[in-house]
């Protein structure tokens, strides 16, 4: 579903989650791993990341998670994790 790093890094940050040692970045990987669109808002909430998300993206970015942003519509993103494209993936049904 996502490229090898990608995988890693969200094994590590449920073992930080399990360990009661997480930190914003971590938390919001742990959000987004179920490999669905989350708009902005959702990944505004404490749950997720905070209002800070921007910047916990571009962290883990910049540790080699790859992750997509759509417009929806006027300044309203939506963000998941890159999967990769498994074969079959471009076969019409």
């Amino acid at each position: 579903m996502f490229d090898e790093r990608t995988t890693e890094m969200i094994e590590k940050a449920y073992e930080a989650k399990r360990k009661g040692k997480e930190t914003n970045a971590s938390r919001l990987l742990c959000f987004m791993a179920d490999g669905n669109w989350h708009l902005g808002s959702e990944l505004a909430d404490k749950k997720a990341g905070g209002w800070r998300f921007g910047g916990y993206l571009h962290i883990l970015k910049e540790k080699g998670v790859e992750w997509e942003k759509e417009l929806v519509c006027r300044h309203i993103y939506k963000y998941r994790l890159k999967h990769i494209e498994e074969e079959g993936d471009d076969v019409i049904r």
